[in-house]
This record gives structure tokens, sequence and C-alpha cells, in this order.
């Protein structure tokens, strides 16, 4: 029995007059889906010949989701609280996430059109997604970014990042390797994306006062610092968090990173100079040493 049907049998025992049904659950959930993938196809017509309407109204949040001229296919609507409008969704989003058919819309649009409406009961699979073996990588790259965006200022939020940073694919041939340095793996997106949406939540979590959270996890970003896609946004926040690191050996540690052929070939400005050419010649050329630590 699916997380879901277990949270609906434990709300019929407490509140038995809003007990529904699966049949009406699944209804409320394919009705999601359909509206959904109405909205993600539109957005992605815009700048086709052929541009396709939005549902109406369009759908600008999770809640919008749920607009009373909606109801009219499923009248019990009006009935349903925000709760459980959102045990709906998360039930959708496991089952598309594992692979169960809905021809309407993939699993990795669906997690899309959870970020990109800041629906945060997308938190929970998107965790899920992160931890399973037998998830695609397109829709592990989107949990990363649901996960960075919504995950609580902890130290748990610490642990799990770097769990999945310090779990190296292990290469049985060349041919492996060659296609991870390249940027061909999937897995290297997905570990990319953790790292760029860490940085920028730990840049809002350092203006909201959370210090000494931000300061342990940008310590542990250093420590797995391997992806020059990620130089950047880790040098802007180690430059934020960390007074000491402009004119230090962890800078130069990080901008000789950034100078490595990466998914993007580097960080470049757009003139295609390397953003970190001249930081690296202000380091190596500095007129006193530079401070030498083992991590920030």
């Amino acid at each position: 029995m699916n997380r879901f049907l277990i949270a609906v049998m434990l709300s019929a025992a407490v509140h038995t007059a809003q007990a529904w049904t699966v049949a009406e659950t699944n209804a409320v959930v394919r009705e999601l889906v359909s509206i959904a993938a109405l909205q993600l196809e539109s957005e992605a017509s815009i700048e086709s010949d052929c541009i396709i309407d939005p549902p109406t109204p369009a759908v600008t949040t999770y809640e919008s989701l749920f607009a009373t001229n909606r109801q009219a296919r499923l009248p019990y609507w009006n009935q349903w609280t925000s709760a459980e409008r959102q045990i709906a969704f998360e039930n959708f989003l496991y089952e598309t996430s594992r692979g169960v058919s809905h021809a309407e819309i993939p699993a990795d649009k669906a997690f899309l059109f959870c970020l990109d409406r800041d629906f945060a009961g997308a938190f929970i699979p998107a965790r899920d997604v992160l931890t399973a073996t037998n998830v695609a990588v397109e829709c592990r790259s989107v949990a990363a970014s649901i996960y960075t965006k919504f995950a609580a200022p902890t130290e748990n939020r610490t642990r799990f990042v770097e769990s999945l940073l310090t779990n190296k694919v292990v290469y049985a041939d060349k041919r492996a390797k060659f296609l991870w340095d390249v940027g061909l793996d999937g897995e290297r997106a997905v570990r990319c994306n953790l790292v760029m949406g860490l940085c920028e939540a730990l840049g809002r979590d350092y203006d909201a006062g959370f210090t000494d959270v931000v300061m342990r996890a940008s310590s542990m970003l250093y420590r797995n610092a391997d992806e020059p896609y990620n130089a950047y946004d880790m040098d802007q926040l180690f430059l934020k968090v960390f007074p000491s690191y402009a004119v230090s050996s962890n800078r130069l540690v990080v901008a000789m990173l950034g100078l490595k052929p990466g998914l993007n070939e580097g960080v470049v400005d757009d003139s295609g100079v390397n953003v970190f050419s001249p930081i690296t010649n202000q380091l190596l050329n500095a007129t006193q040493p530079l401070p030498v630590v083992e991590g920030l």
C-alpha cells in the first residue's frame, strides 16, 4: 500500500465526513495531470509557430490548480482542504517519478512544474527521488533543484547533500571515465544542480542569519569541490561567508578548478574570457604569502 493511500485511510479514521474514495482521489490526480500538462505545453509553445492556449485560468501557483471554475467536472473539489489537495498531488509526483504511466506529463516535467510554482509539497518526493537508483537522471536533476530550494537550513541538509556528493562513481572502463570527463554522464548534471542549488540556498540562509550552518555547509562544499561548472557559484558564496577568502589559498584552489574544462568549458564572461584567469594571476603573483589552510 503506497504512502498516499495510508494517509487517506488515516484521515478517514479521524474525519469520516471527508473520506474520499480511491476512485475520487484518482480522478482528482488525473485532472491535475491534464491541467499541468496543458500549462506546460502552452509555455513551451510560446516561441513556436503554433501557440497553445493555457488552461483558464492559467496556473501561476500550486493552489491555482484548484480554481473554482475547474470544479465543474469534479464538484466535490470545493470540499477538499489544502492538505488533502497537497497529498493528492504528492501522490501524483511519487507515481510519475517511479515510472507509472501518465502519458500527459513525464516525471521531470511534473517536478519542474512544482519548482517553477514554488510548491513546497514536492520536497519529500524530490528527496526520495535523489536517493533512488531506478529514476531517470532528468528527473533526479530537477529533484536536486527542488531539494535545495525547499530544504530547511539544518545540519541534516548538509549531511544529506554530502552523502550524495561523496557517492562517487567507480569506473569499470576508460569509456565511462571519458563520458564523465566530457560531461555526457547524466549523474554529473545531477551533482552540478545539487551544488548550484545549495550555493543559492546558503546565500539566502546567510542573509537570514543562519551563520553557523552556512559556514559548515560551505566548508563541506569546499572539501568536495571537483566540478568546474560549480566553481563560480562556490566562489561567490565563499566571498560572502569568509572575510579572508578573497586573498587565501582556498580561492586559488577554486580559481584553478574554474579554469579546467567543465560542462560548459569553464566559466567565461561575454567576451569569452574565463572569469578566474585574472584572479589566478593575481593570487599567484601576490607579494605576501597566501594563508595555507586545509579547508575553509
